[in-house]
């Protein structure tokens, strides 16, 4: 018996667990940059359940810390960067191996990603960036935001001080590519303003490292 068969007897075995086990799961494929869970983009509705645990035994609530969950459900409509939409929460799909469940990364927020153009000179002769004439390069997508580190003190260090707060976002790679500097928008009431200061690209998707700034 060939891998392929496997593949195919596991996702089977996996769906047919599903089907008594999960909810309705709808399937995301973006083709574009924008809304990445826009109607349009709907590929396929089957049953799914989230573990955080690959054995699920659904034995472990759900904590802050957790956004990795792993999917039972047939795998064979998915693909690595879909989104999942289950029970009114939305995941991405980080892997879709031949024998192990798929993996998907929970997202909280829906970003907006920018990218910032220089503004003109003031009578100091200093030209920063404008936020007025931003690229988008992203326009409402969903992706996990974590706590990265401690934050940044000011130059004053006065005690009053509070740190600028970093923060670790994950999300699939998109067809924009995401570079130092860029500015993403989060969905809430008062969006926060986030700069990125580093993006690392792999076949799970792409992760940011960025700081919160003033909008």
């Amino acid at each position: 018996m060939d891998i392929s068969a496997i593949r195919a007897k596991l996702r089977a075995g996996y769906g047919k667990a599903a089907a008594k086990l999960g909810n309705a799961c709808a399937i995301y494929r973006p083709g574009t940059a924008d809304a990445a869970i826009a109607a349009g983009n709907l590929v396929a509705t089957q049953p799914a359940a989230f573990d955080t645990a690959a054995r699920f035994s659904f034995a472990s609530p759900t904590s802050f810390d957790n956004r990795a969950f792993y999917v039972l459900t047939d795998a064979t409509a998915l693909a690595v960067g879909d989104y999942l939409v289950a029970s009114g929460l939305t995941y991405f799909v980080a892997t879709c191996d031949d024998i192990a469940p798929p993996l998907a990364i929970r997202c909280d927020r829906m970003l907006t990603i920018r990218r910032p153009q220089s503004g003109s000179p003031g009578s100091d002769y200093y030209g920063s960036d404008s936020t007025t004439n931003e690229a988008t390069l992203l326009t409402s997508w969903p992706a996990a935001l974590t706590e990265s580190g401690n934050g940044q003190g000011t130059l004053s260090n006065l005690p009053g001080d509070v740190r600028s707060p970093w923060v670790k976002v994950l999300m699939p790679a998109g067809p924009a590519q995401i570079e130092f500097a860029d500015v993403m928008y989060d969905d809430l009431a008062t969006p926060s303003r986030y700069i990125v200061s580093g993006v690392l690209y792999s076949p799970l998707g792409c992760e940011i490292t960025a700081s919160q700034a003033e909008i």
